[in-house]
């Protein structure tokens, strides 16, 4: 699309800025050639009309040359070319018009031909300031493009980020639970047929949201019970859950499936390997911008625990510096035999 013909905002621009050539133009020569003001006027109009023409026409060799392949020497030659058959044109038929209207007037065909030289300096002065504005309009549509085109793949390379880390977080859920139901199928059949209802209840929650970046936390909370009635059957009386969330922050949004992992590590590291009864505290309040998410597990100092890499909370840091593109959001640390998650979301409702 023609950038000057896209809309009238620009098209606007353009005839104001031609208005202005041409009364520069008519005031250049009634004062320093002497020209009457209806001649002056004349000269003024059609010469800047059939400019402006011209200019509207030169965008395209200019943006066809910018498309193709092109050597600085042969980019100058056809430039040099156009030029001379758009300034050739333009006094050849400006002239013509001109004679044609004064044709009985001597003086003025007479400064007609004596001004050739000047209009043929200014004609090739303009030429370069028409293909200066071409050539920025080119360049900026180009910035853009590729501004936008860069933001496209950052999006596609953050999107299979994510992707990623959840392929890396639910396969891993998935196998302990069927260990679990495997294991208990001899053991006590009425539980693993209950384990195996709130599995498929919890896989469902997780394909449903699977391509959604966020969810409420009423919905979150949801799903991290379908996950804590899973442990329950397997830990009984072992797994105390304590949820201290305030009602009020159900609207709030976060990462879909960012609290399931955290639990998870609470009980793999606190309730494996615990003789007592482990409590994980689910705790929920605001601290300016944010909404800060603690959960808290006790666990046995004198045990050992359960080894793993950490991939869980790995993961949770990884999609909170790819969501909000901030590395500050997610914390844990050790307080006496209480291990401490914390997450910082900003807030959004």
């Amino acid at each position: 699309m023609h950038p000057i013909l896209k809309n009238f905002r620009t098209i606007s621009y353009f005839v104001l800025a031609w208005i202005l050539v041409t009364a520069i133009h008519v005031s250049i020569l009634a004062i320093f050639y002497q020209a009457l003001n209806i001649q002056a006027l004349a000269d003024g109009i059609i010469f800047n009309l059939l400019l402006a023409i011209i200019a509207l026409g030169l965008w395209y060799p200019v943006r066809f040359m910018q498309s193709e392949e092109r050597n600085t020497l042969i980019l100058g030659i056809n430039h040099i070319g156009i030029a001379f058959l758009s300034i050739t044109l333009w006094l050849t038929v400006g002239y013509f018009v001109l004679e044609s209207m004064f044709r009985n007037d001597t003086e003025f065909l007479n400064f007609l031909d004596q001004s050739m030289p000047w209009r043929i300096a200014s004609g090739v002065l303009l030429y370069l300031i028409i293909l200066l504005v071409y050539y920025l309009i080119l360049y900026y549509s180009n910035l853009q493009e590729k501004i936008r085109m860069e933001g496209e793949l950052k999006a596609l390379v953050k999107e299979s980020e994510l992707n990623m880390l959840k392929s890396q977080i639910n396969p891993h859920f998935l196998f302990n639970s069927l260990n679990s139901i495997n294991a208990l199928i001899l053991a006590d059949h009425q539980k693993a047929q209950n384990m195996i209802i709130r599995l498929s209840e919890f896989l469902r929650y997780a394909l449903k949201y699977h391509q959604k970046d966020k969810t409420r936390l009423r919905e979150e909370i949801y799903n991290m019970n379908l996950y804590l009635d899973i442990e329950k059957i397997r830990f009984g009386e072992k797994l105390v859950i304590e949820n201290e969330v305030p009602e009020a922050y159900g609207k709030c949004f976060l990462p879909n499936m960012i609290l399931q992992p955290l639990i998870e590590n609470a009980i793999k590291h606190g309730v494996y390997e615990s003789t007592e009864a482990v409590s994980i505290v689910l705790e929920c309040f605001r601290e300016g911008d944010f909404l800060v998410i603690s959960i808290r597990n006790t666990f046995d100092p004198d045990q050992p625990g359960k080894k793993g890499n950490g991939m869980g909370l790995k993961n949770v840091q990884n999609r909170l510096k790819l969501i909000y593109n901030r590395s500050d959001l997610f914390s844990y640390h050790k307080e006496n035999n209480i291990f401490i998650t914390e997450l910082r979301i900003p807030f959004e409702v």
